[in-house]
C-alpha cells in the first residue's frame, strides 16, 4: 500500500509544480520589444517606448501626450507610436543626429500612416536646425501602416545642428494626423 501512494505522489507533485510555474508568470507585465537593439541605428528610443511604457526620451518638440497606443505589426513595433496632428500649424518632432558626418549618405526609414482631412500631409526628412534648411522628404501616403524610406547625402558646415524631422499638418483647408514608429537612421557609406 505504501508503494502505491508513492507512485501517485510523483504525478501529482509534477502536476502541482507545473501549475505553480505556469501561474507564477501571471500578473507580470509583458514588455514589448523595441528596435533599439539595432546597433547601426543612430536613434535610440526609435519605437517611442521603454520597458513597455510610452516614452519620448531623446526627442524634442513633443511630450508624452504625443505617444499613442497603436503600432505596426512589424517586428519590434511594440505597443506605442508617435502621433503628430496639425492644421495650419504643423506639429513636429525632432531627434538630434550628433554623430552625423558631413558628406555622409544616410538612410532614414520608419513605419508611418496618416489620417488626412483636406489639404495636408505627414512625412519624414532631415533638417538643418542651424540654417532652417530641410533636406529631401518622404511622405506617409496611406491610412494603413507602411514603411517609408528616404536616402540623402547630408551636407552641412561645422557647428550646424542636424536632426531627423517627423511632421504632420495641413493648411488653411485641412489637417493631418501622422503616426510614426520604428524610426531608423543608418549610415550607408
Amino acid at each position: 500500500m505504501l508503494t502505491k501512494n508513492k507512485f501517485w505522489m510523483f504525478p501529482i507533485s509534477f502536476c502541482l509544480l507545473f501549475l505553480i510555474l505556469g501561474t507564477a508568470s501571471c500578473g507580470k507585465k509583458s514588455v514589448a520589444p523595441t528596435s533599439d537593439t539595432d546597433g547601426l541605428n543612430l536613434l535610440k528610443n526609435s519605437s517611442f517606448e521603454q520597458d513597455g511604457e510610452p516614452s519620448v526620451e531623446g526627442w524634442e518638440g513633443i511630450s508624452s501626450c504625443n505617444v499613442y497606443r497603436d503600432a505596426p505589426t512589424a517586428v519590434g513595433g511594440g505597443l506605442w507610436c508617435l502621433l503628430l496632428s496639425g492644421g495650419c500649424v504643423w506639429e513636429t518632432a525632432l531627434y538630434p543626429l550628433n554623430s552625423a558626418e558631413d558628406g555622409g549618405i544616410y538612410e532614414l526609414n520608419c513605419w508611418a500612416r496618416k489620417e488626412q482631412y483636406g489639404v495636408g500631409g505627414a512625412g519624414i526628412s532631415f533638417f538643418n536646425k542651424t540654417k532652417g534648411e530641410f533636406g529631401r522628404s518622404a511622405p506617409a501616403i496611406s491610412k494603413k501602416w507602411h514603411k517609408i524610406v528616404l536616402i540623402d547625402t547630408l551636407d552641412f558646415a561645422p557647428g550646424d545642428s542636424i536632426y531627423v524631422l517627423l511632421e504632420a499638418g495641413g493648411g488653411f483647408a485641412g489637417s493631418c494626423t501622422g503616426f510614426f514608429d520604428l524610426v531608423k537612421v543608418i549610415k550607408r557609406n
